[in-house]
């Protein structure tokens, strides 16, 4: 029996790549900018299994003729670039890799909000250029984050685990979302801001 076929989009884990090798025919997209819709539709043919990244769109129309797809599989939490329906009705199942992400993503997030406040990377860069001649910290006090409010548009998995992290600095949370969440609020002082533009100019940082 021949070797099913997968497609992958993007030279992404090299070293898992040449495993999925040890069982599968494999392709490979090897330019870094996602491939034309018109190559999807054309793998998609072609291809027992895909790999995609959450910026592959696949929507109807490249479901309607793939006869030969079983599954489809997407390194990222949201599917919003792949049409679930129309796959389906196509018989093609959809992987993608909700619980695993999320609490990474939101350590980045907070990262990156300590980051702009202590303004962390310009005064890297100064020091990596040899411009830090005096222990000066007037020009990079920036901005307190502990007590500071924080705007989350969205409350999903990352939103709850940012929360999570700001409860920790003492922040005011605000969140704005279509549906209310007692029970966060409830657990993480959190406070439903039912309009966004009452959320962004009440805080602090938004995220």
């Amino acid at each position: 029996m021949s070797a099913k076929k997968v497609y992958i989009s993007r030279i992404i884990v090299p070293d898992a790549i040449e495993k999925l090798r040890q069982n599968f025919e494999i392709e490979v997209w090897e330019d870094p900018a996602p491939a034309p819709k018109k190559v999807i539709m054309e793998k998609a043919r072609e291809f027992d299994g895909m790999l995609i990244e959450s910026n592959d769109l696949m929507d109807a129309e490249v479901f309607a003729q793939a006869d030969r797809l079983q599954v489809v599989g997407t390194r990222a939490i949201g599917v919003d670039n792949i049409d679930v329906s129309a796959a389906t009705d196509n018989g093609v199942a959809i992987g993608n890799t909700p619980g695993i992400l999320h609490e990474s993503c939101a350590d980045f997030t907070f990262g990156l909000i300590l980051s702009l406040a202590r303004q962390v990377t310009r005064s890297n860069r100064k020091v990596i250029a040899g411009d830090w001649k005096i222990f000066d910290q007037t020009p990079y006090l920036g901005l307190d984050v502990y007590g500071k409010t924080l705007g989350l548009i969205g409350l999903g998995l990352i939103g709850t685990a940012v929360a999570k992290r700001a409860s920790g600095f003492d922040m005011d949370i605000l969140y704005y979302s279509r549906n209310r969440k007692p029970e966060e609020e409830a657990k993480y002082g959190l406070k439903w801001t039912p309009r966004l533009n009452d959320l962004l100019s009440n805080s602090d940082y938004v995220s």
